[in-house]
Formats: structure tokens, sequence, C-alpha cells
């Protein structure tokens, strides 16, 4: 996972600059469908290389919805307030890695990630749906 964080980090350098460029909700929209199938096929890994493999790539392709993503919760806390604003963000920080957690405990890491990516499907179909 440290090869992940690593190119997410630097690859969002990059990536960011997208956002100022194309469609934001069109980037929103296909960076998490691709965060989605990174979720999705982490359990269907074999082996430690295909992981790399798969880690590298997705560190890659998770690097576009972050920064893009960030430019609409800015505008939103100029809005609202940036207390709110990060207040909604944060919470999602914090409440999942506790979801996760209880399922880990309950049921299997495979479970985890696939509840994951519903919960990242169902984020993504609210943003288009509140978007349009």
């Amino acid at each position: 996972m440290a090869v992940y964080i690593l190119l997410m980090s630097i690859s969002q350098l990059f990536l960011g600059r997208m956002a100022d460029v194309f469609n934001r909700k069109g980037l929103i929209i296909v960076g998490s469908l691709i965060s989605l199938a990174f979720l999705a096929l982490i359990p269907e890994m074999q082996n430690f290389w295909q992981l790399l493999a798969l880690c590298i790539i997705g560190g890659v392709a998770n690097a576009l919805p972050v920064p893009v993503a960030s430019a609409p919760s800015v505008e939103e806390g100029r809005k609202y307030g940036m207390g709110s604003a990060m207040r909604v963000f944060n919470m999602g920080m914090a409440v999942g890695p506790l979801i996760a957690g209880l399922i880990l405990d309950f049921v299997n890491i495979n479970s985890v990630l696939c509840f994951g990516a519903g919960i990242g499907l169902l984020g993504t179909a609210l943003f288009m749906w509140f978007t349009r």
C-alpha cells in the first residue's frame, strides 16, 4: 500500500491541473469509478506482483478524483463555511474505518473491500444525482 499512497501523492501534482482544464463533474465520476474498480479487484489478486501492479495503476488512477473533488469542497465551504464543509468530510474519514473494522471483525477482509466499493458506488450515484 505504500506504493499506492506514494504514487497517488506524486500523481496529484500533475493530475490536479486537470481540475482547472476539464469538466470537474466528469473527472470526479471517472475517478470514482476507477477507485471502485481498484477496490473490487484487490481480492482477486493471486500474488504479490499482481497486487503491486494493481497498486501502481490504482495509485496513479486514484490521484485523479482527490484534487478535482477538493475544488467543489472549497466552493461549498465558502458558501456554508469551511468548518461545515470539513466536518462532513472528516465525519466520513472517521466513520468509514469504524464500520470497516466492524465488518472485518464479523466477516472478513474481502467483505470490507466490497463494502467500500458499494459505499463508493452509492456516493458516486448520489453525486451524479445532486449535481445534474
